[in-house]
């Protein structure tokens, strides 16, 4: 791997570990050596921010807490905690191709040592997308995490290479956005309003259950509101 320049390094440091995950910090990596635009920083600030929302919403997750999707399979909080707390994210330049045939990005669990990977252009587009810039990185960061989830790699062994828009992308697309919605509304975080361009979101979308609500009803549920 090749070492970045110090100031386009982006750290979430011990402030943001919690007794839930078996390592003390998340990096995002920035893999090219160019400088960072102002717009490009502040994108990677704000996917940083994401980070660390997130690893304090893991970290109060009940690790019996559920997700029940569409295809009746399920994700639980140990299993999300589990697989957050071993990713490390990684930034390449425009236009670098991924193995899954965009130029956007990839979530790769790697035999349990999960590697997400955004070109520049993606983090800073999706940064754009909101009045609130963390809408847009935290969508994108729980969205790969979703991918990542043995849901989520079922999903992209069977529908995963498939041309964007076709029903079998929508499939693999929309599952990833289920879990990061009902992940984000559960926490009251900035998300984006998700439409068929991202893959939707079924119908109704799931929500997270907590253990003292089976039935999904009572103090897990959360409306299905997006916030903006």
């Amino acid at each position: 791997m090749r070492s970045e320049p110090p100031s386009q390094h982006a750290s979430i440091g011990d402030d943001f570990s919690s007794s839930d995950t078996d390592k003390n910090e998340i990096e995002i990596k920035v893999e090219f050596e160019r400088p960072l635009t102002d717009d490009e920083k502040k994108a990677l600030d704000d996917l940083a921010k994401s980070i660390a929302e997130i690893s304090r919403l893991l970290s109060k997750l009940p690790a019996d807490a559920r997700i029940k999707l569409s295809d009746g399979k399920e994700i639980t909080g140990q299993e999300l905690k589990d697989i957050w707390s071993r990713t490390d994210f990684f930034i390449d330049e425009k236009g670098t191709p991924y193995r899954n045939q965009t130029d956007r990005g990839e979530a790769d669990y790697n035999g349990g040592n999960p590697r997400v990977r955004f070109t520049i252009e993606t983090v800073s587009n999706y940064a754009r997308l909101n009045e609130n810039s963390l809408a847009g990185t935290n969508y994108i960061a729980l969205h790969e995490l979703a991918h990542m989830t043995a849901a989520g790699r079922a999903s992209n062994q069977a529908h995963g290479g498939q041309p964007d828009h076709s029903q079998g992308w929508k499939k693999n697309e929309s599952l990833a956005n289920d879990v990061a919605h009902a992940l984000l509304v559960h926490a009251g975080l900035p998300t984006l309003p998700i439409g068929e361009k991202q893959g939707g979101l079924s119908n109704p979308p799931p929500q997270v259950t907590l253990p003292s609500t089976p039935d999904g009803g009572g103090g897990g549920g959360h409306d299905h509101q997006v916030i903006h």
